[in-house]
């Protein structure tokens, strides 16, 4: 064979084994593979999301709660998937939860001198869950201040002009706090006239509720 033909050759044969070399990812991390990063994309996805935070008011641990206020419980970076609270006879406390499941409230006050065990979790948007758990006390009083009524709860209806009036059997020092926590509703609702701070009545109303706090002192 001529010199010319088998440099030829020779050339035709390196042309064809470099055309079968496998092509390579120019992308790819030197010794990973596409399963490797993949495992790695995810994993840094979860840890991007923020952890769920859970709070409450009162916060856990509390050993001296006044219970004049329903209890609440918070979620954040996430929602509340969870929240049991309950008494030393097991009985839960109710409670609702807010549409976006970010807020759940108690329905019902809680009783004095009494320990609770609360639950609370909350998961975030990948779905990994936080926990709460622990326990509030609430106060035990020295003494309890009770309020009496006038028109009392016992009558169906009083008249235009009639006075509302609580009573306490005790002296009270703060009465602003006890004015702020006062609340009267009727039925049908009475609506204030106008100009005037203070509901006008043309007719009779029925008393659907009259609520004043039960005052403890420590």
């Amino acid at each position: 064979m001529p010199a010319y033909a088998a440099g030829l050759a020779v050339l035709s044969l390196l042309f064809v084994t470099s055309g079968c070399t496998e092509p390579t990812d120019a992308t790819a991390k030197p010794g990973t593979s596409a399963s490797t990063e993949s495992a790695e994309a995810t994993e840094s996805a979860e840890q991007a999301a923020a952890a769920a935070v859970v709070s409450m008011d009162p916060p856990l641990g509390t050993s001296q709660f006044a219970p004049l206020i329903p209890v609440t419980i918070f979620a954040g970076n996430g929602t509340l998937t969870e929240v049991v609270i309950l008494d030393p006879e097991g009985d839960a406390v109710s409670g609702t939860l807010l549409a976006d499941a970010t807020k759940w409230q108690a329905t019902e006050l809680l009783d004095y001198a009494t320990s609770y065990d609360v639950t609370a979790t909350a998961a975030n948007s990948s779905g990994a869950v936080t926990a709460a758990t622990g326990t509030i006390r609430t106060i035990t009083p020295r003494t309890f201040t009770m309020p009496y009524f006038l028109p009392s709860q016992s009558m169906d209806s009083v008249g235009v002009g009639m006075p509302i009036v609580v009573r306490f059997d005790e002296d009270i020092e703060d009465r602003a706090v006890v004015e702020r926590r006062l609340a009267v509703t009727t039925t049908p609702p009475v609506v204030p006239g106008p100009g005037s701070a203070t509901a006008r009545c043309t007719t009779a109303r029925r008393i659907t509720g009259i609520r004043a706090p039960m005052l403890s002192s420590t």
